[in-house]
Protein backbone atom coordinates (compact mmCIF):
# COMPACT_ATOMS: atom_id res chain seq x y z
CA UNK A 1 0.00 0.00 0.00
CA UNK A 2 1.02 3.39 -0.76
CA UNK A 3 0.58 7.20 -0.59
CA UNK A 4 0.55 9.74 -3.58
CA UNK A 5 -0.80 12.80 -4.12
CA UNK A 6 -3.63 12.23 -1.39
CA UNK A 7 -4.77 9.27 -2.72
CA UNK A 8 -3.87 5.47 -1.22
CA UNK A 9 -3.14 2.66 -3.89
CA UNK A 10 -2.82 -0.76 -3.15
CA UNK A 11 -3.87 -4.11 -3.89
CA UNK A 12 -6.48 -6.78 -3.06
CA UNK A 13 -8.26 -10.31 -4.64
CA UNK A 14 -9.78 -9.39 -7.91
CA UNK A 15 -13.42 -7.82 -7.91
CA UNK A 16 -13.57 -6.53 -4.23
CA UNK A 17 -14.01 -3.45 -2.85
CA UNK A 18 -11.62 -1.11 -0.68
CA UNK A 19 -13.23 1.23 1.78
CA UNK A 20 -11.64 4.12 3.56
CA UNK A 21 -13.16 4.08 6.88
CA UNK A 22 -12.72 7.17 9.70
CA UNK A 23 -12.40 5.57 13.76
CA UNK A 24 -16.07 5.14 14.34
CA UNK A 25 -16.22 2.60 11.53
CA UNK A 26 -18.13 5.25 9.32
CA UNK A 27 -17.35 4.82 5.42
CA UNK A 28 -16.41 7.67 3.43
CA UNK A 29 -15.63 6.31 0.15
CA UNK A 30 -15.34 3.00 -1.67
CA UNK A 31 -13.91 2.29 -4.86
CA UNK A 32 -13.79 -1.21 -6.42
CA UNK A 33 -10.70 -3.03 -6.60
CA UNK A 34 -9.58 -4.07 -10.48
CA UNK A 35 -11.37 -7.08 -11.73
CA UNK A 36 -8.43 -8.49 -13.16
CA UNK A 37 -5.26 -6.73 -11.40
CA UNK A 38 -7.04 -6.46 -7.71
CA UNK A 39 -5.15 -2.41 -8.03
CA UNK A 40 -7.57 -0.07 -5.84
CA UNK A 41 -7.32 3.89 -5.01
CA UNK A 42 -8.87 5.54 -2.71
CA UNK A 43 -8.58 9.21 -2.95
CA UNK A 44 -8.68 11.48 0.32
CA UNK A 45 -10.05 14.87 1.33
CA UNK A 46 -8.95 18.40 0.03
CA UNK A 47 -5.57 18.94 1.92
CA UNK A 48 -4.97 21.91 3.25
CA UNK A 49 -2.18 24.60 3.19
CA UNK A 50 0.05 22.49 5.55
CA UNK A 51 0.03 19.49 3.36
CA UNK A 52 -2.37 17.95 5.93
CA UNK A 53 -5.31 15.92 5.04
CA UNK A 54 -8.53 17.34 6.38
CA UNK A 55 -11.48 15.86 6.62
CA UNK A 56 -15.20 16.78 7.14
CA UNK A 57 -16.66 14.26 8.99
CA UNK A 58 -14.65 13.96 12.00
CA UNK A 59 -12.65 16.20 13.94
CA UNK A 60 -10.63 13.56 16.10
CA UNK A 61 -7.13 13.35 17.20
CA UNK A 62 -5.87 17.03 17.18
CA UNK A 63 -8.46 17.97 14.09
CA UNK A 64 -7.68 15.34 12.19
CA UNK A 65 -9.66 12.48 11.48
CA UNK A 66 -7.88 8.75 12.03
CA UNK A 67 -8.23 7.19 8.76
CA UNK A 68 -7.74 3.21 7.59
CA UNK A 69 -8.31 1.35 5.02
CA UNK A 70 -10.49 -2.02 4.43
CA UNK A 71 -9.73 -4.23 1.94
CA UNK A 72 -12.58 -6.82 2.05
CA UNK A 73 -14.70 -7.40 4.73
CA UNK A 74 -12.14 -7.33 8.25
CA UNK A 75 -8.77 -7.04 7.29
CA UNK A 76 -8.33 -3.05 8.11
CA UNK A 77 -5.35 -1.29 7.70
CA UNK A 78 -3.41 0.10 10.34
CA UNK A 79 -3.82 4.12 11.56
CA UNK A 80 -2.77 6.05 7.76
CA UNK A 81 -2.72 9.64 9.45
CA UNK A 82 1.12 9.59 10.23
CA UNK A 83 1.95 8.71 6.64
CA UNK A 84 -1.00 10.87 4.98
CA UNK A 85 0.16 14.14 6.82
CA UNK A 86 3.19 13.97 5.09
CA UNK A 87 1.95 13.66 1.99
CA UNK A 88 3.31 17.35 -0.02
CA UNK A 89 0.02 19.37 -0.88
CA UNK A 90 -0.06 21.82 -3.23
CA UNK A 91 0.82 25.35 -1.84
CA UNK A 92 -0.90 28.24 -4.04
CA UNK A 93 1.82 28.64 -6.34
CA UNK A 94 2.22 32.15 -8.50
CA UNK A 95 2.56 32.99 -12.39
CA UNK A 96 5.16 34.97 -13.08
CA UNK A 97 3.60 38.22 -12.71
CA UNK A 98 4.20 42.29 -13.88
CA UNK A 99 3.85 44.79 -11.31
CA UNK A 100 1.93 47.82 -12.52
CA UNK A 101 -1.83 48.41 -12.76
CA UNK A 102 -4.52 46.47 -13.72
CA UNK A 103 -1.96 43.42 -12.82
CA UNK A 104 -3.81 39.78 -13.19
CA UNK A 105 -2.37 37.16 -10.98
CA UNK A 106 -2.88 33.48 -11.68
CA UNK A 107 -1.71 30.33 -9.75
CA UNK A 108 -2.71 27.16 -8.94
CA UNK A 109 -3.73 25.40 -5.50
CA UNK A 110 -5.78 22.22 -4.27
CA UNK A 111 -8.54 22.42 -5.91
CA UNK A 112 -11.77 24.42 -4.73
CA UNK A 113 -9.73 25.62 -1.88
CA UNK A 114 -10.14 29.64 -0.49
CA UNK A 115 -7.30 31.83 -1.50
CA UNK A 116 -6.33 34.62 -0.07
CA UNK A 117 -3.84 37.35 -1.81
CA UNK A 118 -2.37 40.40 -0.23
CA UNK A 119 -0.43 43.06 -2.09
CA UNK A 120 1.79 45.18 0.74
CA UNK A 121 -0.13 46.38 3.03
CA UNK A 122 -3.52 46.87 1.15
CA UNK A 123 -6.98 44.60 1.53
CA UNK A 124 -6.83 41.72 1.22
CA UNK A 125 -8.20 39.47 -1.59
CA UNK A 126 -10.21 36.12 -1.49
CA UNK A 127 -11.26 33.85 -4.28
CA UNK A 128 -12.02 30.46 -4.42
CA UNK A 129 -10.00 27.86 -7.12
CA UNK A 130 -11.93 26.10 -9.40
CA UNK A 131 -11.71 22.23 -9.68
CA UNK A 132 -7.91 22.24 -11.37
CA UNK A 133 -7.24 24.38 -8.72
CA UNK A 134 -6.59 27.45 -11.00
CA UNK A 135 -7.11 30.83 -9.59
CA UNK A 136 -7.14 34.30 -10.59
CA UNK A 137 -7.04 37.71 -9.43
CA UNK A 138 -8.14 40.83 -12.01
CA UNK A 139 -7.08 44.20 -11.77
CA UNK A 140 -4.58 44.31 -8.62
CA UNK A 141 -1.88 47.21 -8.18
CA UNK A 142 1.64 45.78 -7.64
CA UNK A 143 4.29 47.68 -7.32
CA UNK A 144 8.13 46.75 -7.88
CA UNK A 145 8.71 46.80 -4.01
CA UNK A 146 5.80 45.12 -3.13
CA UNK A 147 5.27 42.23 -1.21
CA UNK A 148 2.84 39.74 -2.56
CA UNK A 149 1.42 37.39 -0.17
CA UNK A 150 -1.09 34.30 -0.46
CA UNK A 151 -2.90 31.76 1.51
CA UNK A 152 -4.27 28.79 0.49
CA UNK A 153 -7.36 28.73 3.21
CA UNK A 154 -6.07 31.17 5.12
CA UNK A 155 -4.49 29.11 8.79
CA UNK A 156 -5.85 30.17 12.19
CA UNK A 157 -1.71 31.18 12.44
CA UNK A 158 -1.76 33.51 9.63
CA UNK A 159 1.70 31.90 8.75
CA UNK A 160 2.68 33.10 5.14
CA UNK A 161 2.84 30.17 2.89
CA UNK A 162 3.88 31.85 -0.07
CA UNK A 163 5.84 34.96 -0.56
CA UNK A 164 6.83 36.85 -3.59
CA UNK A 165 8.68 39.52 -5.00
CA UNK A 166 10.97 40.72 -6.80
CA UNK A 167 13.82 39.11 -4.56
CA UNK A 168 13.07 35.43 -5.20
CA UNK A 169 12.41 36.11 -9.41
CA UNK A 170 8.84 35.97 -9.57
CA UNK A 171 8.43 39.07 -11.51
CA UNK A 172 9.68 38.72 -14.83
CA UNK A 173 11.87 40.92 -15.34
CA UNK A 174 12.91 40.18 -18.98
CA UNK A 175 9.42 41.75 -19.90
CA UNK A 176 8.47 45.04 -21.61
CA UNK A 177 5.81 45.42 -18.61
CA UNK A 178 8.34 45.22 -16.14
CA UNK A 179 10.40 47.35 -17.32
CA UNK A 180 8.24 50.24 -18.22
CA UNK A 181 6.97 50.08 -14.65
CA UNK A 182 10.61 50.43 -13.46
CA UNK A 183 11.22 53.51 -15.67
CA UNK A 184 7.71 55.16 -13.86
CA UNK A 185 8.79 53.99 -10.56
CA UNK A 186 12.75 54.93 -10.50
CA UNK A 187 11.98 58.69 -9.28
CA UNK A 188 10.52 57.27 -5.99
CA UNK A 189 13.82 54.48 -5.78
CA UNK A 190 17.13 55.01 -4.31
CA UNK A 191 20.25 54.25 -6.34
CA UNK A 192 20.86 51.34 -4.43
CA UNK A 193 16.79 49.63 -5.46
CA UNK A 194 17.33 51.17 -8.67
CA UNK A 195 20.01 48.51 -8.77
CA UNK A 196 18.43 45.91 -6.66
CA UNK A 197 15.42 45.91 -9.26
CA UNK A 198 17.44 46.07 -12.80
CA UNK A 199 15.77 44.64 -15.72
CA UNK A 200 17.13 41.96 -16.98
CA UNK A 201 19.97 42.43 -19.86
CA UNK A 202 20.05 46.31 -18.35
CA UNK A 203 23.28 48.14 -17.01
CA UNK A 204 23.68 50.74 -14.21
CA UNK A 205 26.79 52.22 -13.80
CA UNK A 206 27.90 55.70 -11.91
CA UNK A 207 30.44 57.84 -13.20
CA UNK A 208 31.22 60.30 -10.03
CA UNK A 209 27.34 60.88 -9.64
CA UNK A 210 25.89 60.35 -12.30
CA UNK A 211 24.08 57.00 -12.58
CA UNK A 212 23.11 56.19 -16.36
CA UNK A 213 20.48 53.10 -16.35
CA UNK A 214 21.07 51.93 -20.30
CA UNK A 215 19.07 48.99 -21.90
CA UNK A 216 20.29 47.68 -25.04
CA UNK A 217 16.93 47.46 -26.89
CA UNK A 218 16.42 51.18 -26.64
CA UNK A 219 19.49 51.42 -28.38
CA UNK A 220 18.49 49.17 -31.36
CA UNK A 221 14.93 51.17 -31.38
CA UNK A 222 16.47 54.63 -31.38
CA UNK A 223 19.14 53.64 -34.15
CA UNK A 224 16.03 51.90 -35.86
CA UNK A 225 13.98 55.16 -35.14
CA UNK A 226 16.78 57.49 -36.47
CA UNK A 227 17.51 55.48 -39.90
CA UNK A 228 13.89 56.35 -40.67
CA UNK A 229 13.54 59.82 -39.67
CA UNK A 230 15.04 63.05 -41.90
CA UNK A 231 17.75 64.28 -40.54
CA UNK A 232 16.56 67.69 -40.84
CA UNK A 233 13.76 67.21 -38.69
CA UNK A 234 13.03 68.58 -35.28
CA UNK A 235 12.47 64.72 -33.85
CA UNK A 236 15.69 63.50 -35.50
CA UNK A 237 17.63 66.59 -33.62
CA UNK A 238 16.36 65.62 -30.60
CA UNK A 239 16.59 62.48 -29.90
CA UNK A 240 20.15 62.22 -31.46
CA UNK A 241 21.23 64.95 -29.49
CA UNK A 242 19.73 63.49 -26.33
CA UNK A 243 19.55 59.32 -26.51
CA UNK A 244 21.65 57.14 -28.57
CA UNK A 245 23.09 55.26 -25.66
CA UNK A 246 19.84 53.38 -24.64
CA UNK A 247 19.41 55.51 -21.53
CA UNK A 248 15.97 54.45 -19.77
CA UNK A 249 17.27 56.19 -16.35
CA UNK A 250 19.63 59.24 -15.46
CA UNK A 251 20.65 61.16 -12.74
CA UNK A 252 22.56 63.89 -12.91
CA UNK A 253 24.03 66.56 -10.41
CA UNK A 254 22.50 70.01 -10.34
CA UNK A 255 24.03 71.95 -13.02
CA UNK A 256 23.67 75.51 -15.06
CA UNK A 257 20.23 74.56 -16.49
CA UNK A 258 18.80 72.60 -13.59
CA UNK A 259 20.20 73.64 -9.69
CA UNK A 260 19.25 70.36 -7.69
CA UNK A 261 19.95 66.83 -8.68
CA UNK A 262 17.56 65.12 -11.30
CA UNK A 263 16.33 62.67 -12.78
CA UNK A 264 15.42 61.81 -16.26
CA UNK A 265 13.18 58.21 -17.45
CA UNK A 266 12.55 57.12 -20.82
CA UNK A 267 10.44 55.37 -22.97
CA UNK A 268 11.79 52.35 -24.59
CA UNK A 269 12.15 54.35 -28.39
CA UNK A 270 14.36 56.60 -26.43
CA UNK A 271 11.91 59.53 -25.94
CA UNK A 272 12.37 61.42 -22.82
CA UNK A 273 9.25 61.46 -20.29
CA UNK A 274 7.61 63.92 -17.48
CA UNK A 275 6.40 62.58 -14.51
CA UNK A 276 3.21 61.35 -15.50
CA UNK A 277 4.87 59.33 -18.15
CA UNK A 278 4.44 61.72 -20.99
CA UNK A 279 6.47 62.35 -23.60
CA UNK A 280 8.15 65.84 -23.84
CA UNK A 281 10.99 67.91 -25.51
CA UNK A 282 14.63 66.39 -24.50
CA UNK A 283 15.21 69.98 -23.06
CA UNK A 284 11.86 70.68 -21.79
CA UNK A 285 12.26 71.13 -17.58
CA UNK A 286 9.27 68.82 -17.11
CA UNK A 287 11.48 66.12 -18.14
CA UNK A 288 14.25 67.16 -15.33
CA UNK A 289 12.93 65.69 -12.11
CA UNK A 290 13.33 66.48 -9.04
CA UNK A 291 15.86 63.52 -7.17
CA UNK A 292 15.96 63.83 -3.55
CA UNK A 293 17.43 60.50 -3.25
CA UNK A 294 21.48 60.07 -2.00
CA UNK A 295 23.12 59.62 -4.75
CA UNK A 296 26.83 57.81 -4.08
CA UNK A 297 30.11 58.97 -4.83
CA UNK A 298 31.60 55.18 -5.33
CA UNK A 299 31.60 54.38 -9.00
CA UNK A 300 30.03 51.01 -10.31
CA UNK A 301 29.34 49.72 -13.36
Amino acid sequence: MSVTNGSVYGKALSATTAVKKDKTSNVVRNTGAGASTGIFKVSFPVFNAYGTATTKYNSLNGGFADVYINVNTGQISGNLNDVIQHVPSKFPVLDSINPGNGVIVRGRATPDAKIIIQVGSKTKQQTTADKNGVFTFPSLSIGLKDTVSVWGTQPASRDILYTTSNANGNFDKSSKAYGDEYVKEAPDLSVDELRANLPTGWKAENNNGFVHIKDPQTITNVADRLSKLDKNSKEYKDLSASNTQGYRVRIDPADAVTNFTHIHVYNDQGQLLNRDGQIVNYNDPAGHIRYDKPVPSNNFE
